[in-house]
């Protein structure tokens, strides 16, 4: 049997049109906007805030025994040096600026002791309220807190 030859210039031009639709330049989607934040920063940033609040626990456990051994709450050249080689990473953290450590926290039962200094992708950040709770707040909650309120 033979084939006939009329086949070919068919799949020719099926092959010059798949290969020209490869070609085509992708657009942008109309409903994606630019400032959405992909799929794989939600995935870092859960990781880092499991990170973050891991430190904030470590953070919380020294200040504790720094206030019980020296009856206040530690600047930050203080718990820098009380954490010593052990807290290297949390103090460099601090240093850094990546964590901010509140001078003088309010009494209250829920003062803000340590922050995140940025905020994550939704506008959140992770916080240290004393004694040691670790909540995740938004920019209203977290402003209403480090007045006390």
């Amino acid at each position: 049997m033979k084939v006939p030859q009329t086949w070919f210039p068919g799949v020719l031009a099926l092959s010059w049109a798949l290969a020209a639709a490869g070609c085509v330049k992708e657009t942008a989607s109309p409903t994606k906007k630019d400032s959405e934040p992909s799929l794989a920063a939600h995935v870092v940033r859960g990781q880092e805030r499991q990170q973050v609040q891991n430190d904030f626990h470590q953070l919380a456990l020294y200040c504790k025994n720094y206030q019980a051994e020296n009856g206040r709450t530690p600047d930050l050249k203080q718990l820098e040096a009380y954490m010593g080689l052990e807290g290297a990473r949390l103090a460099k953290a601090l240093k850094e600026g990546r964590y901010v450590l509140v001078p003088n926290p309010g009494p209250g039962p829920n003062a803000v002791l340590i922050y995140e200094k940025d905020k994550d992708l939704n506008g959140n950040r992770i916080v240290l309220q004393a004694p040691d709770a670790v909540t995740l707040m938004n920019e209203q909650e977290f402003q209403a807190a480090l007045k006390g309120k």
